[in-house]
């Protein structure tokens, strides 16, 4: 399984690579700090779950998470983030993302949503 984690802050990147990892050290996991080097990793290598920060850096993923699903449809993404609105929620749920995770959740929750997610179900975050 190969897993993108694209966030604007090392440190979440980091985070979610040890926590991923330390659940299933053959998961090989990619990092993008920038749009362009996430669009970058999904056109070199085939991911199959991408871990997307909403608010990335100068960018707004939910005006191009749905771009993402329609060239890769067999993508599973999780939406991670600090906006834990219904309206964002519902947003990016009809766009087409699989999964709603809020940077307050633990650990055994991104392990969780990588799981649900792997299984082909949606997951939304309790938070």
């Amino acid at each position: 399984m190969k897993i993108l984690i694209a966030d604007d802050h090392e440190l979440i990147i980091d985070g979610f690579v040890t926590v991923i990892k330390n659940h299933d050290a053959s998961i090989g996991c990619y990092r993008a700090t920038n749009k362009l080097e996430l669009f970058e990793t999904l056109e070199s290598k085939n991911i199959d779950i991408l871990f997307q920060d909403v608010m990335f850096g100068k960018n707004d993923a939910r005006d191009f998470v749905k771009e993402i699903k329609e060239k890769y449809p067999e993508l599973k993404i999780i939406i991670v983030s600090t906006l834990e609105d219904k309206n964002t929620v519902e947003t990016l749920l009809k766009q087409g993302v699989n999964g709603y995770l809020v940077k307050s959740d633990t650990s055994s929750e991104i392990i969780n949503a990588l799981t649900t997610v792997s299984e082909e179900k949606n997951f939304i975050s309790k938070n």
